[in-house]
């Protein structure tokens, strides 16, 4: 049987030795872009380069903004996110190269980590990876041709003309002040209803409304939100998927599986041919059925 006395040396030790081997863990992809000899700065232990973003010093686009100035004469820069390497491409024709000829290889971000499959709102292209990713990447582009949006660009300048309206409502006379932030989400799910579902919102004229507040829940962080994408960044993302933690109220996810539904249901009654997303996605799928 152990003493008390014992246990009061190896209880320091062993917290002494779990904080150096926490320590280690965090810091030990830190040698990875001098390894490659990708210019980059020192890292602040445990946060990386990302020392002001995690403690509410500085956003993280001023973080990378600083960077990136100071990186002027180079093609790329290497930067650590927390514990995690990262690659800041300058150069606009590695640029090109990444985004288009080489794209299959350059698609992974790095929320796609966990798999996402438990949170319908955030299981998207751009959150899947590898095979998954290329399985749904191939049947959606033909979605995204230049034709097929061409389509739509009659619904979106309904919205834009919406929102030049709004905004000389609110400037009238000079003495208005916008909200930006507000102005561009309320934008934003205009956009989306009308693009995608077909639906006119009108979140910018009418706040009251369900869309609007189902949309507002989406790009408002919350506490809860923004703990699991926390969770996510520091590799305990697999946490969040044992436990099926969804990012949004129960609400939401309801809200927008309803209209989906209802949406797809009201098509089938259509003989009308709407020039929106669920008209092209309803037109994909049944080519695939022939």
């Amino acid at each position: 049987m152990i003493s008390f006395s014992c246990w009061l040396e190896i209880v320091p030790v062993a917290a002494i030795a779990s904080v150096l081997l926490a320590y280690a863990y965090c810091t030990r992809h830190y040698g990875h872009w001098t390894a490659l000899g990708v210019p980059h700065t020192k890292p602040t232990p445990l946060l990386g380069h990302f020392a002001g973003p995690t403690t509410g010093r500085e956003s993280g686009t001023i973080t990378v903004d600083t960077l990136y100035r100071r990186f002027a004469s180079h093609r790329y820069f290497g930067l650590y996110q927390l514990r995690h390497p990262m690659l800041v491409v300058r150069d606009p024709e590695l640029v090109h190269t990444m985004l288009a000829t080489e794209f299959g290889s350059f698609h992974d971000r790095l929320m796609s980590r966990t798999s996402f499959e438990h949170d319908g709102l955030f299981n998207s292209l751009v959150n899947l990876r590898g095979d998954r990713w290329k399985a749904v990447r191939a049947k959606l582009s033909p979605t995204f041709t230049v034709a097929k949006l061409k389509t739509m660009f009659a619904s979106l300048n309904v919205c834009t003309g919406q929102l030049v309206d709004k905004l000389l409502l609110l400037t009238s006379g000079g003495q208005g002040i916008v909200n930006v932030t507000d102005i561009s989400s309320k934008f934003t799910i205009d956009t989306i209803g009308r693009c995608a579902f077909g639906i006119n919102c009108n979140t910018l004229f009418d706040s009251n409304t369900e869309f609007q507040r189902a949309g507002q829940a989406v790009f408002t962080p919350t506490l809860k939100s923004s703990v699991l994408n926390f969770m996510r960044l520091i590799d305990l993302g697999w946490l969040v998927d044992l436990f099926r933690l969804r990012s949004m109220p129960d609400l939401v996810y309801e809200f927008y599986l309803n209209l989906f539904q209802d949406t797809l249901e009201l098509r089938k009654s259509e003989k009308e041919d709407r020039n929106d997303f669920i008209s092209i996605l309803i037109k994909l799928r049944n080519d695939e059925k022939k």
